[in-house]
């Protein structure tokens, strides 16, 4: 009995991690009432393919749990018409988000977002070059 008590720390429900999601994603974009889909903060061209992807896939996981899609999975024809890329591309930037874990195959061709690693891509690389960019601009108006 001890050691479940002990051993219960280690357990994490994904929505727990909610609050901490929505407050950065704020920064970063919002979505769509209608259509589901993201509506960006930061001006599109200063994201990568994989940044727009990871944004895709907790933009539909956040989409279906406020009940606007049916689905919390995506697709890379989904993803590619969405940000107007090759299907070819998407694919490939979701498999890369797939071996960094942000990425979750739910079956052949779809995925799903993993909310704990989505959250660790947009705090270590998508908010800090967000942040270096918006400075940048800053910087820039000043001279």
């Amino acid at each position: 009995m001890a050691a479940k008590k002990l051993l219960e720390r280690m357990l994490v429900d994904e929505t727990s991690l909610l609050p901490q999601i929505v407050s950065v994603s704020e920064k970063i974009f919002r979505i769509d009432k209608t259509t589901g889909e993201p509506i960006f903060l930061a001006p599109r061209s200063k994201l990568s393919h994989t940044d727009l992807i990871a944004i895709g896939l907790l933009s539909k996981y956040m989409a279906h749990q406020l009940e606007i899609v049916d689905a919390s999975s995506v697709t890379p024809s989904e993803l590619s018409k969405v940000f107007k890329l090759k299907k070819m591309i998407a694919g490939a930037r979701l498999n890369d988000l797939k071996i960094e874990g942000v990425a979750r195959l739910v079956k052949w061709g779809e995925y799903r977002v993993s909310l704990p690693d989505v959250l660790r891509y947009f705090q270590e690389k998508l908010l800090p070059k967000i942040e270096r960019q918006s400075r940048g601009r800053q910087h820039g108006k000043e001279k």
